[in-house]
């Protein structure tokens, strides 16, 4: 949804719309990993960490597997600590890094190859947080992994720009994905769609099938998104992104944009189909209750592996010295 927000909009106008389309795409974690500080927090606080939930990492098979094993997942490490360890990084942007790697390799599972490439990015250019965010935002995508690197190499075009990967993504494929103008959002709103309409519309076109102004169109004829995505997976092979159980789409056709948006959101984190939580959602149970206690099971799971991972490599940084770096700034 490249250029939202056109220069010759006055300046309120602007940041009216900034907030909302911001704090929808964070609410679903579609830029979770823009994030990165947040994240970097959880480890230095873990220790301290108590969960109390009516979930556990028993409930969710992706999360359940994604324990640290020293010999299987020994290779995946290897290279990356000794790259940071290269880059004379301070013990909490140590911790920072190593957290983000972790979490995305749990969350996204990146294959072999994936993997190979963004050390391999990382290594070249010494970004690594950068490189994470890239990557993430590609998932849902069906673009080539080489994209990757053309993206990172637009990044000083967007400065200061909160939707900098978009807009780079956005200029590396000439916008095949359809834009919107301000009046453009404004003419959708005046027919009826919400702004959480015009968001799941923006993460369903980078599928590489329907433009946003193709699905938007297609849910004022009267279709739901459920019927939507399940015509878009037919046409594509996005396995990493958000994908909807198409079995029963009719069940699911009165749920809000803003409930697919969560209940995608959830089944990436856990590996659970998507229907897991939209049946919770539909029977009242509060998505942000479930997203607040996956995220705490989450980054319980990554800290805990990342306390094995620096026992299994004798890595020297101490987490008392990156607390204590954070304390002093």
């Amino acid at each position: 949804m490249k250029h939202l927000f056109t220069k010759t909009m006055q300046k309120s106008t602007i940041i009216i719309l900034a907030v909302i389309v911001l704090t929808a795409l964070l609410s679903i974690g579609v830029i979770a990993y823009v994030a990165n500080e947040n994240n970097a927090q959880k480890i230095l606080q873990s220790n301290d960490m108590k969960i109390e939930s009516s979930y556990s990492i028993d409930n969710f098979a992706k999360l359940n597997n994604g324990e640290f094993n020293s010999k299987s997942d020994a290779k995946k490490y290897e290279n990356m600590i000794s790259m940071l360890e290269s880059f004379n990084l301070s013990d909490k942007d140590f911790h920072r890094v190593l957290f983000e790697f972790e979490y995305l390799s749990i969350t996204y599972a990146p294959t072999p190859e994936e993997q190979a490439y963004l050390l391999d990015l990382i290594a070249e250019h010494k970004e690594p947080l950068t490189i994470f965010n890239i990557y993430s935002f590609w998932t849902d995508t069906n673009e080539e992994l080489g994209i990757i690197e053309q993206v990172f190499n637009l990044r000083n075009n967007y400065s200061g720009l909160d939707f900098w990967i978009e807009d780079a993504f956005n200029e590396v494929t000439e916008n095949k994905w359809g834009v919107l103008s301000v009046d453009d959002i404004d003419e959708y709103v005046s027919k009826g769609l919400s702004y959480d309409d015009i968001v799941l519309a923006n993460v369903l076109c980078r599928k590489g099938v329907l433009t946003i102004k193709e699905i938007l169109d297609e849910i004022l004829s009267g279709k739901t998104f459920s019927e939507v995505e399940s015509e878009i997976d037919s046409h594509t092979n996005v396995s990493k992104g958000f994908r909807l159980d198409s079995r029963d789409i009719n069940k699911y056709k009165n749920l809000k944009s803003d409930d697919i948006l969560k209940g995608k959101s959830l089944a990436r984190l856990t590996g659970e189909n998507e229907n897991y939580f939209y049946d919770k959602i539909q029977n009242n149970e509060d998505a942000e209750n479930i997203s607040f206690q996956v995220d705490m099971i989450l980054t319980d799971l990554v800290s805990r592996n990342i306390a094995q991972i620096y026992e299994q490599y004798d890595i020297k940084k101490d987490i008392i010295n990156a607390k204590e770096e954070e304390a002093s700034r």
